[in-house]
């Protein structure tokens, strides 16, 4: 990301110099309001990413403390296979690790 914003302001200084003041302003404010954008869509992209991830979470741990399949909310009470009925997910407890 700040390989962008370094682009972008070096843009702005290229088409900046030689230029009359009334430009030059012109310039800068194009250059502030386009990185601006642009670090409010990036923001906004990885904030929502987390917090669908976040939820995400907090559904699987839910579904997982009520005996549900953590995938599809099918409830597994009496299931010894290992494996929902319903989705096909892997029921197991643990999650691979053998230590």
């Amino acid at each position: 990301m700040q390989i962008a914003f370094l682009l972008l302001w070096m843009t702005a200084a290229i088409a900046y110099v030689g230029r009359q003041p009334e430009v030059r302003m012109i310039y800068a404010a194009v250059g502030l309001g386009v990185t601006g954008i642009y670090f409010f869509v990036a923001d906004t992209g990885f904030w929502f990413y987390r917090e669908r991830n976040i939820a995400r979470r907090k559904l699987q741990h839910r579904r997982r403390a009520m005996g549900c399949c953590i995938k599809c909310g099918y409830s597994l009470t009496g299931n010894s296979s290992g494996v929902c009925p319903e989705c096909g997910t892997s029921t197991a407890k643990d999650s691979g690790n053998s230590n």
